[in-house]
């Protein structure tokens, strides 16, 4: 038998991709505050360690929490605990089980290299960031073995390609391979593997290895439970009345088996049981704030959305599952791979939460171990169909490139990718390319941009706010103590408005003002925004426009920013401006409001 060469080279080229982009081209372990490697999410599903074992307020997590505060791992601030009241951690404790080994090696490692031995300084970071990356490599390696059971060794080595460059998979094993889903991905492989080998000759090893594994999942993402599909509906290849008869035959001549499976995994799933139990007083306890709408309200936003369709940012991921309808003819064991696709999709963007923050598509990348098979399956299809060939190899090449294109902005200059900020036209003007005008970001708020040279400029209205009593700033201004002034106290701006009749014939009016921030806000829904509205003479807007301006002034530098708006084509009363605040504890000063009218 002829050694698997190309799948081999395939694979290690990933590795050694994986390990450049995570250590060398992004590093998440050298970042601070909330872009550490304990930033967000991960934080949580980490606090188990330190406030077990450095800590000791497993009830509370008070000195746990005041620690990472500390580090500033969130954008605003930890949720609050105190020492005398219990705080159920919302994340369950799998991924504490997996980062132990990594944890306890940075804790001896700490103090020797100069570092606070406090569960989250640096070696902390790394170590966790470097074997987590690890297990992902692991699963990489192991899901090459698994498809040479089923297809070509070229075919592999493609399919391994287009998984780790070509999709979400490249984010989660390297710059965020803290979080579950690369090491999920790998405990799906091995869950495949040693399901395959229990089918093949049940012993009470492949048993073990089932139980664990499916525990594990579990306590890492209690939906993970649709994984029991696999080992339950392994070999089913139909879903008629003799298959079904035979099929439970099987299960019932191994029934020990199952058993054992069963024990181990319960046994992994009581560690959650005694923490809730320690913490509570109760067996079960739902630390999750969000719940579940199982109507399918939210599947086409999950799929499609532009802030974060799964398929809209993976469009590698529609081969996979174009690879689920071939495999419906053609497929090995489809009945698990096909019912465990469909129900884990229908799962996941249930989920109250659907877009689960991060890069799209995040909660679906453990799943690509199984979508690796019907991928391949498409991948061996394409390649045997002349007609098909070319095509494939043209969109496997720009699906690479995007994904590429998308890793690298979502994390580093220029950052043209924004999750849950996208719109169609920012999305359609930025795809693909690595400069563009600071002024584009302001189609993530609008669908107008004006990008050409202004004609026939006339000033309709101008407020330098020297003689306005009433916009006296308590902290001052930018040029005087007159000006707008928006805080944490400040919901609206008066409203600044320019009458129909002022208007001449033109085809866009222009706001523009000089802003300043001492304190500036970040988070995209609470930034400070600038509307222009055209009312009706029944006080009903026919068009508006806005931009939050908190995208263009984060500083206490003085910036000159500009709203370009079409005049609407319905009539209308007079033009209003106004600045609003729907949140924001930051501090945004303007001055100079002036409103022109030009034509294109």
């Amino acid at each position: 038998m002829q050694k698997p060469l190309y799948s081999t080279v395939s694979a290690l080229v990933c590795i050694i991709l994986l390990v450049y982009v995570g250590n060398i081209h992004f590093k998440r372990w050298d970042k601070l505050k909330s872009e550490s490697t304990f930033g967000w999410d991960a934080g949580e599903y980490y606090a188990y360690l330190p406030s077990v074992f450095i800590y000791h307020d497993v009830q509370t997590q008070h000195r746990t929490d005041s620690v990472r505060y500390e580090y500033r791992l969130q954008a605003d601030n930890i949720p609050g605990s105190r020492p005398d009241t219990i705080k159920v951690l919302n994340y369950s404790s799998g991924m504490a089980l997996i980062y132990t080994p990594a944890f306890f090696i940075a804790h001896i490692l700490a103090e020797p290299f100069g570092y606070p031995s406090d569960g989250f300084s640096r070696p902390y970071q790394m170590a966790l960031t470097l074997y987590c990356m690890l297990i992902a490599i692991i699963g990489l390696w192991y899901l090459r073995k698994l498809l040479l059971f089923y297809y070509s060794d070229t075919v592999v080595a493609i399919t391994l390609i287009l998984i780790v460059i070509g999709t979400g998979y490249l984010n989660y094993a390297t710059a965020d391979a803290i979080l579950p889903h690369s090491s999920l991905f790998t405990i799906y492989v091995l869950l495949l593997l040693a399901t395959r080998r229990f089918y093949i000759q049940p012993n009470v090893k492949a048993a073990v290895a089932i139980g664990l594994l499916y525990g594990l999942a579990i306590l890492i993402r209690p939906s993970e439970m649709v994984a029991a599909v696999i080992p339950l509906l392994w070999g089913l290849e139909k879903v008629n009345l003799t298959s079904i008869r035979k099929h439970l035959n099987f299960l019932r001549q191994n029934i020990k088996y199952i058993f054992i499976t069963a024990v181990c995994t319960v046994c992994i799933g009581s560690i959650q049981t005694m923490y809730w139990y320690y913490v509570t007083g109760k067996l079960f306890y739902y630390s999750y704030e969000f719940g579940f709408f199982w109507d399918g309200r939210f599947l086409y936003d999950f799929l499609f959305s532009w802030g974060y369709g799964w398929i809209m940012y993976n469009p590698m991921v529609s081969f996979a599952v174009l690879g689920l309808i071939i495999y419906l003819f053609k497929g090995k064991h489809k009945v698990a791979i096909v019912l465990f696709s469909v129900l884990n999709l229908y799962i996941i963007s249930a989920w109250e939460i659907w877009y689960y923050s991060g890069l799209p598509g995040r909660a679906m990348v453990q799943s690509y171990a199984i979508l690796a098979v019907p991928f391949a399956l498409f991948i061996e299809w394409a390649l045997s169909v002349k007609v098909i060939r070319f095509s494939f190899s043209l969109l496997a090449t720009v699906f690479l490139y995007f994904n590429i294109w998308l890793f690298h902005n979502a994390h580093l200059p220029p950052a043209l990718f924004q999750p849950g900020a996208m719109t169609g036209a920012y999305f359609r003007t930025v795809v693909g390319r690595w400069n563009v005008s600071k002024q584009v970001e302001k189609l993530k708020d609008s669908n107008e941009l004006y990008t050409g040279h202004p004609k026939n400029i006339q000033l309709l209205y101008f407020n330098d706010f020297e003689e306005d009593t009433t916009s006296i700033s308590p902290i001052g201004g930018i040029n005087s103590n007159n000006g707008i002034c928006i805080n944490s106290e400040t919901t609206f701006s008066p409203s600044y408005r320019i009458a129909r009749k002022n208007v001449p014939d033109a085809t866009h009016v222009r706001i523009t003002f000089d802003a300043k921030a001492p304190i500036g806000e970040w988070d995209n829904w609470r930034m400070i925004q600038c509307s222009v509205s055209f009312i009706n003479k029944d006080g009903v807007k026919v068009k508006d426009n806005m931009m939050r301006v908190s995208r263009f002034v984060n500083s206490n530098d003085v910036s000159n920013v500009f709203l370009d708006t079409k005049l609407p084509d319905n009539d209308y009363e007079y033009i209003e401006v106004l600045f609003w605040n729907p949140g924001s504890n930051g501090i945004f000063l303007a001055d100079n409001l002036k409103v022109y009218s030009f034509e294109e």
